[in-house]
């Protein structure tokens, strides 16, 4: 019975012993989505395309990849949510950022087509310190859309 309570204790007490190490933090914190709101003539620019029909591509430094993972929470790179009457929100879009590919000065491509002819270019900035990867710039087409001292949610005027 001694031996086994012994072996009972190592169990319990070796796996904490070793899960995480004192140099690195065990926990890396995510946060690289955005959300997008689009007006068309004053009108919600989501509630007139083929919501279905938006695609996310990553690029993975050679060329762009259409975002298709069954794994992934939103399979296909983004989720919609539906209006709010509210908060005056028509469709809101949420994109996951690429996170795939990050370039060594902290920054990803990923590339959204709201329908065949309307595509944007995004460009994310990501602080990469103790152990996060959070975003903190978005460019679209090169401008500034969005920071993370100014948060929110990003509003394309198509």
């Amino acid at each position: 019975m001694v031996k086994f309570k012994r072996f009972y204790l190592f169990l319990t007490v070796f796996p904490i012993l070793v899960s995480c190490d004192d140099d690195n933090d065990c926990c890396t914190i995510i946060e690289a989505g955005i959300e997008f709101v689009a007006n068309i003539d004053g009108e919600d620019y989501f509630s007139t395309i083929d919501r279905d029909g938006i695609a996310i591509f990553n690029f993975n430094g050679e060329t762009y990849e259409l975002v298709n993972g069954p794994d992934r929470d939103s399979s296909k790179g983004y989720s919609i949510i539906p209006p709010d009457a509210s908060n005056g929100n028509g469709y809101i879009v949420f994109v996951g950022l690429n996170i795939e590919h990050i370039e060594s000065d902290n920054t990803s491509l990923t590339r959204i087509a709201w329908t065949p002819n309307d595509i944007d270019n995004v460009k994310a900035i990501f602080d990469r310190s103790n152990n996060n990867l959070i975003v903190i710039e978005v460019q679209i087409e090169g401008e500034t859309v969005w920071t993370v001292s100014e948060g929110g949610l990003v509003v394309l005027n198509k």
